[in-house]
C-alpha cells in the first residue's frame, strides 16, 4: 500500500478547510481523539517517515494564531527529532557530516530564519497566514502524490 497517494490527498483535503465549513467541523472531530491520532502519526512516520505531513494536519487544524502555530510546530518537529537522533546514537550509527559542514548548515539556518523572520513572517497577519499555509498544504499534497505515483 502506497501511504505517501493517501497522506497527500488527506493534506489536500484538510487544505480546503478555509473554503469548507464541513471539512472544518470533521477536523474539529478529530482534534476531539488528539491522542489516538498521535498513535495513528508515530505509526505512520516509523512506517513511511511522513508522520510531519500528518503534524502539519492537527496543527493547522487547531486553528491557532500564527505564533502559537509557529512555536507548536517547532516544539514538535523538534521533540520528533530529538527522538530519531537518540534513536540513531543508540542503535550505534556514526554521523559522517564533518564540523566544517555542521557549522556552515548552522549558519545558513540561521541566515535563512532571519531573512524569513524580517522580510516575510512579520508582514503577514493571521489571516494571511493561514491563507498561506492552506496553500503550502495543498501543494505538498499534490507533490507527495506526485512522488509516490
Amino acid at each position: 500500500m502506497n501511504i505517501g497517494v493517501i497522506i497527500g490527498a488527506v493534506l489536500l483535503f484538510v487544505a480546503l478547510k478555509s473554503f469548507l465549513p464541513s471539512i472544518e467541523r470533521l477536523l474539529k472531530s478529530i482534534v476531539v481523539h488528539e491522542r489516538m491520532y498521535l498513535v495513528i502519526m508515530g505509526i505512520v512516520h516509523g512506517m513511511s517517515n511522513l508522520g510531519g505531513s500528518m503534524l502539519t494536519i492537527i496543527i493547522y487544524a487547531k486553528n491557532y494564531a500564527k505564533d502559537r502555530t509557529r512555536v507548536t510546530a517547532a516544539a514538535s518537529y523538534g521533540t520528533v527529532a530529538t527522538c530519531q537522533l537518540i534513536t540513531l546514537l543508540l542503535i550505534g550509527t556514526k554521523f559522517t557530516i564533518s564540523f566544517a559542514d555542521k557549522v556552515t548548515f548552522v549558519q545558513i539556518g540561521i541566515i535563512l530564519f532571519l531573512l524569513t523572520e524580517e522580510l516575510l513572517y512579520k508582514n503577514i497577519d493571521n489571516e494571511k497566514y493561514s491563507k498561506i499555509f492552506a496553500v503550502f498544504l495543498f501543494i505538498s499534497g499534490i507533490l507527495l502524490i506526485l512522488k509516490s505515483l
